[in-house]
């Protein structure tokens, strides 16, 4: 197997992300006390503040978790989102996907990066719409994929458990 772009992506985001857990000082929604990331109590957009719920920098958390979302969105999602199945989709619905693929990606970039920078002026919205679009192009793709072979049809896999994460996320937010 070649190493790839996508390979290294995905290898950056889980380093990056896993990091930025273990340095989150703590506190959730659930406890604002709690001295640690907690997986099934904290929002993933919890890791990308700077400041942790309870209270405690996180400059250096959420610097990594924003480096590891922007990591996995250009160098895995967004390829898949634009390369998947293009010949079979056809024209006007392969644009479709490409123009939900590209709306999430700036939706879910913008989420991580305007929180590592002290703001969340769109954090609301950009979450809504680009977990709701990153989850459709993702479906999408992914029934798809199952005409494609080899490591697409992979990352895809990879991408929808990944989304379904987020659509759990979402669900707690909403």
């Amino acid at each position: 197997m070649t190493l790839s772009i996508r390979h290294v992506a995905l290898g950056a985001f889980v380093v990056l992300l896993g990091t930025s857990m273990l340095v989150f000082p703590g506190g959730s929604s659930f406890d604002t006390r709690a001295d640690s990331h907690h997986f099934w109590w904290n929002f993933l957009c919890d890791l990308f503040d700077r400041t942790a719920i309870n209270g405690e920098s996180n400059r250096l958390g959420s610097l990594l978790a924003a480096g590891a979302m922007v990591f996995v969105v250009l160098g895995a999602l967004l390829p898949i989102w634009w390369q998947a199945a293009p010949s079979e989709a056809g024209r006007v619905s392969t644009r479709i996907r490409r123009v939900l693929g590209v709306v999430a990606a700036v939706c879910i970039i913008t989420v991580c990066t305007e929180l590592a920078m002290g703001s969340n002026v769109f954090h609301d919205w950009a979450t809504l719409i680009g977990g709701a679009t990153g989850v459709v192009v993702t479906l999408w793709a992914a029934f798809l994929a199952p005409r494609e072979k080899g490591p697409v049809r992979w990352f895809v896999i990879t991408g929808a458990i990944g989304l379904l994460a987020t659509v759990m996320n979402i669900v707690m937010y909403v």
